[in-house]
């Protein structure tokens, strides 16, 4: 890819009937958009390389030879379009639907290698014929040369789109570039000037049919196999008769012709338009502009046209997924197809096209001869005419995909002519007038594909309201970019890092988290049976991962009985070391477990900031018929509703970002008011909390679903005497207020005796240890770690009491455990709280912010409760009855009926009315509290 205009070698694949047993597979319509970002950044990549040795040719080769050597380089390029549609199309296809060693791809093979050898050779020396009118006889035959080598290594594609082996196709785009760089470079300081730069192609086409030869049997490159065919009888890829006889029914055959004859003569056109006004800009460089302004003008074309670049790779991507698909019946699979391809164009080709639009003269002006330097102002039009071609090329693409044979050959023939009205009308002016009357054709061009063919676009409701959004993002897309670059464009500094992080934001992290969306939906069908929803829960954190909190205890038993009532769930975590995503089954629900980060998520910012990185990509990449957002500490939401595509409930268990706030030294209330006021649907853990949702969102519907208590508590239990005073959950200062308990502590130990024992997993563990060195009470003291079950609930149950000093709280499910084990609690009177600790088994103390007057006040009641074996034994009979509001079946049939209120669906059948104990149990359309997922639990 020497020349100046971007190459579209090879272009997309053809794609057959579904794949028989060792055939290739197409790649999923979610798979889309991470294919073409990697193969539209392998295509940056091999731009740049291009572009490298634009440069310098242009400080090697004289401006008349330097002109001589774009315009040819561009016709080898056309060239190198029209093998790859012709010769990788059967191959491609006869690779995905029959097996290696079959007749079918025997056939393909011969049909590949004579079309490379035939119609190359032909095309070689018309292309030579046409480069002798601008150029010296050498590079005419060099130009010939490389047209065939084009046509040699197209089979080399076919197999590998063939196969989906889209990471090889890349590394080899760019690996044969590379090699035409240094080819090139090593001929013209040999002396061989634009014939040694244009014969560089043949170099790199040598090194891909090494490569292809490197490997043997199944995963040998194709045009390898097929140029072997008569030495390697033995290989099953190899044809076992090559007599002229099968030879001329190979190529006597019109349906393969058939096939590929319309994509060939679009993806020529395409590849026409593309490098026209390099081809025009040589041809008339003495007459109409100038051999500098020409030389100019080519220096510059190719960095200019990057979204051609990009257009090829979604467009390589993009079109075996709608080849694939029924003409009839998979109208959503291709809508949903067709919009990942044009979200992908317009998400990298904006940026790219801004990037050159405005990059600074400095730059360029580093490595550009100083005579070419006034040709950097025909930067701005010429990314204009690159996105213009670029959308062309993607929209023609998508068109010939999905059938429209008509409507796309009128708008070729239109596009074509406004581009080569934009030229003529251009070329008065010069240099700069082509650009400008280049950039206008191009534009022209893609409004036109864009209008004629707006049926056939993807839409959502109406015919082309899927295109109108699409034009929008774009301009959208285009102020955003430009304006960021274009403010930073007088500082170098700030313009370079404006490109980095549009280069991080439009590729790095959709690349990062394009796996996530597979991740969390493999096949782009979680889809559960009739009458059940698809719900996406943004849940924070797993219930497995260490330190995890109420919170996460409440989502697992929530979704495990919507998931036993037949819906599907998708719960989407932060990620942490051992992570595993995993899939529950229950009956015909499933609950899925899937991890959000980047990297193995160390320690606790990393998690939290992969999560946050990561959750708009997987709301807007998963079909789901509702969303959960579950606020979470310390910001509380990110706003899910203002970008989900689905209707959004929000489970709050705490607001308390001004706490948080104060801790960080950061308004972090501001984030979380943001956030409640962009919820229309709020669930809230208590009364409290259900009060504050609706004094920051009177227009909030805001229901109350507490959290729920493990039946495993309830069980009696053999109770010891009971010395210890325990707290059981994370290990934090700042919201649990252990700095208050271990201060209280150190006021009482001496006088009621036992240990306090802190059981849990946390940040401050080690402050809390020093904490308690400081006061004496070390040896009174146990950090028992983490424990859960049966261990927890005997621990609890074995105490004394139970303390719970949070400063603030979500709901207090720890509180409600203790009275279900008949264990007193100590608790501050906070609003949470106090919905669930009752005068009648435990106490509540007086929180007044004040660190000493709070510590006191708890060492008091410590003392009191300690001391007061009334309360203890009126806990023990009475509170598992108080306990036994928090019901988990309950309350996921209470919010079930939210989301599906949310998602527009009827109430679910009634199945049980509220039980009456004398007509004993009723049978719930959920499952029994001590459910487990059945053994079919395994890891993905």
């Amino acid at each position: 890819m020497t020349g100046v205009v971007p190459e579209i070698v090879p272009p997309v694949a053809a794609v057959a009937p579904p794949p028989a047993t060792g055939a290739g597979t197409t790649p999923a319509p979610a798979q889309t958009g991470g294919h073409a970002t990697l193969l539209s950044a392998s295509a940056g990549l091999v731009g740049l390389l291009s572009y490298a040795c634009t440069l310098v040719m242009a400080h090697l080769l004289a401006p008349a030879e330097y002109t001589a050597f774009a315009g040819a380089a561009a016709l080898v390029g056309t060239a190198g379009v029209a093998s790859a549609a012709l010769v990788p199309l059967p191959l491609a296809h006869v690779v995905r639907a029959h097996p290696a060693g079959s007749a079918a791809r025997r056939d393909a093979l011969t049909f590949a290698t004579a079309v490379s050898v035939l119609v190359g050779l032909a095309a070689g020396v018309v292309l030579g014929a046409v480069v002798a009118g601008f150029a010296a006889a050498a590079t005419a035959l060099a130009a010939g040369l490389s047209a065939w080598a084009l046509f040699a290594i197209a089979p080399v594609w076919g197999r590998l789109q063939g196969e989906s082996r889209f990471a090889r196709y890349a590394l080899l785009t760019v690996a044969e570039v590379a090699v035409r760089l240094g080819v090139s470079v090593g001929a013209v300081l040999l002396g061989a000037g634009a014939a040694g730069a244009v014969g560089a192609f043949a170099a790199g086409a040598v090194v891909v049919l090494l490569a292809a030869g490197r490997s043997r049997g199944a995963r040998a490159g194709g045009a390898r196999d097929a140029l072997a065919a008569s030495h390697a009888a033995n290989d099953a890829l190899a044809p076992h008769d090559t007599g002229l006889a099968r030879l001329r029914r190979i190529l006597g055959d019109r349906a393969r012709w058939a096939e590929t004859g319309g994509v060939a003569a679009v993806q020529l056109v395409l590849s026409t338009l593309a490098a026209a006004d390099v081809v025009v800009v040589a041809n008339v460089a003495e007459s109409r502009v100038g051999v500098v302004a020409a030389a100019g003008y080519q220096a510059v074309a190719t960095l200019a046209k990057a979204p051609v670049y990009v257009a090829v790779g979604t467009a390589l991507v993009s079109f075996p997924v709608l080849r694939a698909l029924p003409r009839r019946g998979a109208e959503e699979a291709r809508d949903r197809a067709l919009r990942e391809a044009l979200t992908t164009f317009v998400r990298l080709a904006v940026p790219a096209a801004a990037v050159v639009a405005t990059v600074p003269p400095v730059i360029v002006g580093l490595v550009l001869p100083a005579a070419y330097t006034p040709s950097l102002a025909l930067l701005p039009p010429l990314a204009l005419a690159g996105l213009g071609l670029g959308a062309t090329t993607v929209l023609a693409t998508l068109l010939l995909a999905v059938g429209a044979r008509r409507s796309l050959a009128v708008a070729l023939v239109l596009a074509t002519v406004a581009l080569a009205a934009g030229i003529a009308a251009g070329l008065a002016d010069g240099a700069p007038g082509l650009a400008t009357g280049t950039a206008a054709g191009a534009l022209g061009g893609a409004l036109l594909l864009t209008v004629l063919g707006v049926r056939h676009h993807p839409r959502t409701g109406r015919a082309g309201a899927g295109l109108v959004a699409w034009v929008v993002r774009g301009l959208l897309w285009a102020a955003v970019a430009v304006g960021l670059l274009g403010v930073t464009r007088p500082l170098l500094p700030l313009w370079l890092l404006a490109v980095v992080v549009l280069g991080v934001g439009v590729v790095g992290l959709p690349v990062i988290t394009g796996r996530l969306r597979a991740a969390v939906d493999p096949k782009g069908e979680l889809r559960p049976a009739p009458g059940g929803m698809h719900v996406l829960h943004l849940a924070f954190e797993d219930p497995k991962m260490p330190g995890s909190g109420g919170g996460a205890k409440r989502t697992a038993e929530i979704d495990r009985r919507l998931a036993a009532a037949g819906h599907h769930v998708t719960a989407v975590t932060q990620t942490f070391p051992g992570a595993r995503d995993r899939t529950e089954f229950f009956g015909d629900g499933v609950l899925r477990w899937v991890h959000v980060g980047v990297g193995r998520g160390g320690n606790r910012l990393t998690r939290l900031l992969g999560y946050v990185a990561g959750l708009p990509f997987v709301v807007r990449g998963v079909e789901a018929d509702v969303v959960i957002e579950d606020f979470f500490a310390p910001i509380s939401s990110l706003s899910v509703p203002r970008f989900s595509p689905a209707p959004t409930v929000g489970i709050v268990q705490w607001l308390n970002a001004r706490e948080k706030s104060r801790q960080y030294k950061l308004p972090l209330h501001w984030i979380e008011r943001f956030g409640v006021r962009s919820h229309r649907r709020l669930i809230g853990m208590s009364q409290g909390v259900a009060d504050a949702l609706l004094a920051t969102n009177p227009r909030a519907e805001v229901a109350v679903i507490g959290n729920g208590v493990d039946p495993q508590a309830f069980r009696e239990r053999r109770r010891g005497p009971g010395t210890d005073v325990v707290f059981v959950g994370r290990l934090e200062i700042a919201q649990k207020g252990l700095d208050l308990l271990v201060d209280a502590w150190a006021r009482v130990a001496g006088r009621i005796g036992g240990r306090l024992v802190l059981a849990g997993t946390g940040p401050d563990e080690a402050a809390l240890r020093e904490r308690a060195e400081r006061h004496g009470v070390g040896d009174s003291v146990v950090f028992a770690g983490w424990v859960s079950g049966e261990d927890k609930y005997d621990l609890v149950a074995n105490a004394r009491l139970a303390v719970v000093p949070s400063r603030f709280e979500t709901f207090g499910i720890v509180a409600a455990e203790a009275l279900a084990c008949g264990t007193a609690v100590v608790a501050y009177d906070i609003p949470c709280l106090r919905e669930v600790v009752r005068s009648e088994a435990g106490v509540l103390v007086p929180y007044l912010g004040d660190h000493a007057a709070d510590v006191t006040a708890l060492a008091t009641a410590l003392r009191a409760v300690a001391c007061c074996e009334g309360l203890r034994e009126a806990a023990a009979e009475r509170g598992p009855a108080l306990a036994a509001v928090h019901d988990w079946d309950a309350l996921a049939r209470t919010q079930e009926c939210v989301l599906r209120a949310a998602a527009g669906l009827p109430p679910a059948p009634v199945v049980d009315e509220i039980p009456d104990p004398e007509e004993g149990p009723v049978t719930t359309r959920f499952p029994r509290p001590d459910l487990v997922p059945r053994p079919a639990e395994e890891p993905t």
